[in-house]
């Protein structure tokens, strides 16, 4: 069985640009197609799921840098293969180097700056939202790297959806109130929302800004989700490279 990939139709236009995130379908056992690191299951499995899925985009594992994502703002220039710890972004102008991402609810934003060929993703759930990891990533490379406005591109892969993302009214007094509404007794944040005002405030157009309509929590035959699932949940990746 060949996995499923899905794709942005921004990124898509770049025939330079590899990306996709995996589905759960493609599994080489039982546990849907699971290909986080640090999810509960056996390393071996999760390594021929890994394989499996960067076969399928003619990605060379070796060329393969991962995250260990804690829900920060931390970022980082990469320029290796390597597994970057206690980090929830990476950028790189590198040539067959391809950035990771793990997905289980939380916002995966992938980008790329056709004009000075840099890419980067970033790990944005309430608390990276909050704490501003997709803004923090993009001013860096605004001022460090002349990451071009007007020529970049960004995918929010699939996430837990505004409607289904219900907290308590501690999470959602830390957002503006225009992305927060009261249902019943919760309330419910619209985070990819949060992080495209961010852009937007930074002068980005939002038609170079594609967001997923696919909900993580209710996609169940198809996408893992922790909130959802819990420990039984497996992870999804995104990834992104440059040819």
């Amino acid at each position: 069985m060949k996995p499923v990939i899905i794709k942005s139709y921004l990124l898509s236009q770049f025939s330079e640009i590899v990306h996709g995130i995996s589905t759960k379908i493609g599994s080489v056992n039982d546990f849907n197609f699971n290909l986080g690191n640090f999810s509960n299951q056996q390393n071996d499995i999760k390594e021929k799921n890994r394989k499996i899925f960067f076969d399928a985009l003619n990605i060379d594992l070796k060329r393969v840098v991962y995250q260990q994502q804690v829900h920060s703002n931390k970022f980082t220039l990469v320029n290796e293969p390597k597994l970057e710890k206690e980090n929830d972004a990476l950028i790189t102008t590198q040539k067959n180097l391809f950035l990771v991402v793990t997905i289980a609810d939380c916002i995966p934003i992938l980008f790329y700056d056709r004009t000075n060929q840099i890419i980067g993703v970033v790990h944005a759930g309430w608390r990276g939202t909050y704490s501003k990891i997709l803004l923090s990533t993009i001013e860096f490379a605004i001022t460090e790297m002349k990451l071009s406005i007007n020529d970049t591109f960004f995918y929010f892969g699939p996430s837990i959806c505004s409607n289904c993302f219900e907290v308590d009214e501690d999470v959602a007094q830390l957002f503006d109130s225009k992305f927060v509404k009261k249902k019943e007794k919760k309330f419910t944040v619209d985070l990819p929302q949060v992080n495209l005002n961010y852009l937007m405030k930074l002068g980005f157009n939002p038609s170079n800004v594609h967001i997923s309509r696919l909900c993580t929590f209710e996609c169940s035959s198809l996408l893992h989700s922790y909130r959802r699932d819990k420990e039984n949940s497996g992870r999804m990746i995104g990834v992104i490279g440059i040819r």
